[in-house]
């Protein structure tokens, strides 16, 4: 195929998407033929930044391709690593073309107050000179690994929730349950579903000693929500009071001094990852729920303050690709690995679901996949191409020795042909990639996360 004037091969397409062209297959081409050295940095705090190294064309003829590699990777790392402050080094005349788009109302700029809610202060970018780009030194966090007593670990996902009791970390008690969060602009019926899944994993206890809770969005040190899919419906003045503290209070319910750690959906997985692995390091943790999150375990076997926001990671070139309503960027993860991507392909293919939830919908397009239905099969087959070049492209992010995957999606026929299809993809296109691709048993890949999250 052929992008920005560059030619390369892919031989993994997905069979109901014949334009895909994967990000990771055009940058990699890209990066063979640049010669001229460029780096970007992204800070989050003093003492924590990161440093990507690359090199672009630098030509005339390339222009094109030049702009839209670093456009592309830009977008990559702020969800990959985030910061407040932007760095662009090397060719002035082409950072400081990119660096337009991304400040305070450039085409991709975040949103300014997410910006300082996060790392409390403005977003800016710098353009520097390459030999005057600063060093790298990224924050280590230890989390999890905290298994004595009675605890409780709860997961909020987009379409369901899990919850689990645990003791000495055995699971005594989990279960998986459906809610529609997103769509209730009351969070009276957010809470009230929390703490009565809190309360039933507590009937299972004879007391609780801590709760960890892992949920699609970010959160504070002090466990307050900073962003969380699940309020998609809510009023930002609601989200920003009763929200916010929404599991603190929730947790209070069961007891004014138990101790509560919140952190995101991602970085649980990539705990339940270390964890099924016998506590590996280098762990990327990526759940395929209703979107799709991610978390990294680096080589201390802690986690880092790096974003990892990979269902806003774009992963497709092609002109047309479907746009991400959080990210505002087409082609990003979310809409092809998650079960929005599932469903939307499914609707593409005129498979009729009729449940009334999101959930419910890919229960019927999961039966269907087990009943052999080739349609259905051929959804999976997609998205396993699709997480194919995707791990791929977040392999550039993320110093990988292991890759686990979990989550709704990665359940029953249609899950096994996901991760066989991902591997195989993986195998014929990106042999540099030298990491292990797992997934967890069945029971696992659905409720391990909760699990996870009472060691928090």
């Amino acid at each position: 195929m052929n992008f920005c004037g560059l030619d390369f091969t892919v031989h993994s397409l997905p069979k109901n998407d014949p334009g895909f062209i994967p990000l990771a297959a055009f940058a990699r081409r890209h990066q063979q033929v640049a010669t001229q050295a460029f780096a970007v940095a992204y800070q989050r705090a003093e003492d924590d930044i990161s440093v990507y190294e690359t090199k672009i064309i630098g030509t005339p003829e390339y222009r094109q391709a030049d702009m839209y590699y670093l456009e592309r990777l830009l977008l990559s790392l702020e969800k990959a690593w985030g910061g407040h402050t932007l760095y662009l080094c090397g060719d002035a005349d082409l950072a400081e073309a990119i660096a337009e788009k991304f400040r305070e109302g450039g085409e991709y700029a975040d949103p300014p107050l997410h910006i300082r809610i996060v790392y409390g202060r403005n977003f800016s970018v710098v353009v520097l000179p390459y030999d005057k780009r600063p060093a790298s030194c990224e924050v280590s966090l230890p989390y999890g690994g905290n298994t004595k007593g009675f605890r409780i670990g709860f997961d909020a996902g987009g379409s369901d929730i899990k919850v689990s009791a645990v003791i000495d970390g055995k699971p005594v008690f989990s279960e998986e349950r459906e809610w529609i969060a997103k769509k209730k602009s009351n969070i009276d019926y957010h809470y009230g579903y929390v703490v009565k899944a809190l309360k039933d994993a507590a009937a299972h206890l004879p007391q609780v000693d801590a709760v960890g809770v892992s949920g699609p969005g970010l959160f504070a040190a002090n466990n307050e929500v900073i962003y969380c899919s699940i309020y998609k419906s809510l009023s930002p003045e609601v989200c920003a009071k009763e929200g916010r503290t929404l599991f603190i209070d929730a947790v209070k319910e069961l007891g004014h001094d138990i101790p509560l750690v919140a952190i995101g959906d991602g970085e649980v997985a990539a705990i339940a990852g270390a964890m099924q692995l016998g506590g590996a390091v280098r762990v990327l943790g990526i759940p395929l729920g209703t979107n799709v999150g991610g978390g990294y375990v680096d080589k201390n076997g802690n986690l880092t303050n790096l974003r990892a926001t990979i269902g806003c990671i774009p992963i497709d070139c092609q002109e047309g690709a479907p746009m991400d309503e959080f990210a505002k960027v087409i082609g990003c993860s979310g809409i092809y690995l998650g079960q929005d991507g599932v469903l939307r392909i499914a609707e593409e293919l005129g498979i009729e679901m009729k449940g009334e939830t999101l959930a419910m919908r890919l229960k019927e397009v999961q039966a269907l996949a087990n009943s052999g239905e080739e349609k259905a099969l051929s959804i999976f087959h997609d998205v396993g191409v699709y997480l194919g070049h995707a791990i791929a492209w977040y392999n550039q992010f993320y110093d990988i020795a292991h890759v686990v995957i979990m989550g709704r999606v990665c359940s029953g026929r249609g899950g096994e042909l996901l991760f066989d299809t991902a591997k195989a993809t993986l195998a014929s296109d990106w042999p540099e990639c030298s990491f292990s691709f797992n997934m967890p048993d069945e029971m696992t890949r659905r409720l391990g996360q909760s699990v996870a999250a009472a060691s928090l």
